[in-house]
């Protein structure tokens, strides 16, 4: 925008001369200008006054503004997930005009709703009802050579649709917004290749609106669309996502509300979990582990359970290369009880031979297994076992007083068989379903990989960017595959057939014996050169612990 037409967003604007200035003043703006000292000059013209604009927001409303003021995402994304009937719009064009009228600089806010027909009919309709609360001499007022709406202050909201992404598209922003991202067509292009450009110069790791992407919306109707996926793992992220159904709203009469679920059909109903209570539905007969879902809060608990003192402990991975993920997990079977615990994982891009390794052998020693490690297998070639297998993750930097208890040596990685995928899955999911499965809630990345994996429509297990191949879901398949239910690793056992290859016969366990069990507190302080939970990085990968 040049500077005729930055007086002209000026002076077509309904701004009283006796509230900022008298008009003979804008003539301080030559031609020769450029916009940015343009902007300047209007700036200090205006005394860099802030509108007074306090819209009707409900408690609900003020509640969610406050937490999204407070996060500080990790990918400046902030995903609401909002039921029907909430004022979603409402709020979001609500925060749009306080960062434009408040931040004390121009700012430029760029608007995107899912179709050009919802932009049409639902937005600008309460776009025009929130105007009436701002004072006249501080309202927008459209500049059509720019194709956007320009306060007094300079600052712009464009408006736009994800089905014309170009309509968004442009040089720069300053804040995002994505109504109804659920039913945008290509939301994930709009996302990635469109609004995040735009933002990439402007800093996000504090509180406010600033260099952010707010994205409200109900779940989609189509079980693959990429907001479910975002959904999921902004969940699992925590700090940056927050969900409000129908019943956060304390001024809804109980008669309203029950007219709501009659439409829908009942509260059971998939349109009324979906569109009232903000459950994202999925096709079941695609999952991979449907039974995951149904099972989850049994499965995923911070229960203790003590280990006994023989225990099988196993390190399963499934090895990814460019597109893939790598996913280890770290687990031991509970004998007794026919349960495996699956303590730990680590996932990760791109991962490094060297580092992977190193990590592998910390997290054994953290979770204390110490030689009660049965088996170490990876899903990957054998000229990439024989790599693992050719370095000494360890290079001598062991704990002095464990001087024999480090089994992790040269050699000590084996290649998974090979074996038909569908009767590994069907054990996996008859696990699951009897219960005989303990995840720890640290193990995100597994959560998240057997609540979305999913076939595609040829019957083969779907690939995204951000799950890979679900690599983290195979790692699972494979270590319940791999499990010995028939070894009893229960000491003092003489029987026929009984040995060091089916049982631990040693009959003590103290600091010094090669099968003293570590704990995390006996290496709180140790000389490997890392402390416990510090994530191993590269420039060419990246591990999360």
């Amino acid at each position: 925008m040049n500077p005729a037409e930055l007086m002209q967003a000026v002076t077509e604007s309904q701004i009283q001369a006796e509230d900022i200035m008298s008009r003979k003043r804008l003539s301080c703006i030559l031609p020769s200008h450029s916009e940015a000292q343009a902007q300047a000059i209007i700036l200090a013209l205006l005394n860099e006054k802030k509108a007074a604009f306090r819209p009707p927001l409900r408690p609900v409303q003020v509640e969610m503004y406050k937490q999204v003021w407070e996060a500080i995402p990790d990918d400046r994304i902030f995903y609401l997930e909002c039921a029907r009937r909430l004022g979603k719009t409402f709020f979001m064009l609500a925060v749009a005009f306080i960062v434009a009228n408040e931040t004390g600089r121009p700012v430029w806010i760029r608007y995107a709703a899912p179709t050009i027909k919802s932009l049409r009919e639902m937005v600008m309709p309460v776009y025009h009802i929130l105007v009436k609360f701002l004072a006249k001499p501080y309202r927008p007022q459209y500049l059509s050579t720019a194709g956007c709406y320009v306060f007094p202050n300079m600052s712009r909201i464009t408006f736009g649709s994800c089905e014309v992404p170009d309509s968004i598209r442009g040089s720069e922003a300053d804040f995002a917004l994505i109504d109804e991202a659920g039913f945008a067509p290509d939301l994930e292009y709009v996302l990635k290749d469109v609004i995040h450009p735009m933002l990439l110069s402007k800093p996000y790791k504090e509180k406010g609106f600033i260099g952010k992407i707010l994205i409200g919306t109900t779940p989609s109707p189509k079980p693959d669309h990429y907001s479910n996926v975002l959904a999921a793992l902004k969940e699992a992220e925590g700090h940056s996502y927050m969900k409000r159904d129908i019943y956060s709203r304390t001024d809804i009469s109980e008669d309203e509300l029950q007219g709501i679920i009659k439409t829908c059909g009942g509260v059971g109903s998939p349109r009324f979990q979906r569109e009232y209570l903000c459950n994202r539905i999925v096709d079941m007969e695609a999952m991979v582990i449907p039974e995951f879902r149904q099972h989850e809060d049994q499965i995923v608990s911070d229960a203790i359970f003590r280990r006994p003192p023989r225990y099988d402990a196993y390190t399963v991975g499934d090895i990814g290369f460019d597109r893939d993920l790598s996913a280890v997990l770290f687990a031991w079977y509970d004998f007794k009880n026919a349960r495996l615990v699956i303590e730990d994982e680590i996932v990760g891009y791109r991962c490094l031979t060297q580092e992977l390794g190193k990590g592998i052998a910390f997290k054994e020693l953290q979770q204390g297994f110490g030689s009660r490690v049965y088996l170490r297998e990876l899903d990957t070639t054998s000229l990439t076992i024989n790599h693992y297998n050719s370095i000494d993750f360890y290079q001598d930097n062991l704990p002095i007083e464990f001087p024999n208890s480090n089994p992790l040596r040269v050699g000590f990685f084996s290649k998974l068989p090979v074996a038909p995928l569908e009767p590994r899955i069907n054990k996996a999911r008859e696990w699951i379903s009897t219960g005989r499965v303990v995840i720890r809630p640290k193990c995100k990345n597994l959560i998240l990989h057997l609540k979305m994996g999913s076939y595609n429509k040829q019957g083969k297990l779907r690939r995204t960017e951000e799950f890979g191949h679900f690599d983290a879901l195979m790692a699972f398949v494979y270590l319940i595959d791999r499990v010995n239910q028939l070894r009893n690793p229960m000491s003092g056992v003489t029987s026929p057939g009984v040995g060091p290859d089916t049982h631990h016969l040693r009959k003590r366990s103290a600091p010094g014996d090669p099968d003293y069990a570590w704990t995390p507190e006996s290496i709180q302080k140790n000389s490997l050169g890392f402390d416990l939970g510090l994530a191993f990085s590269s420039t060419n990968s990246d591990l999360n612990f």
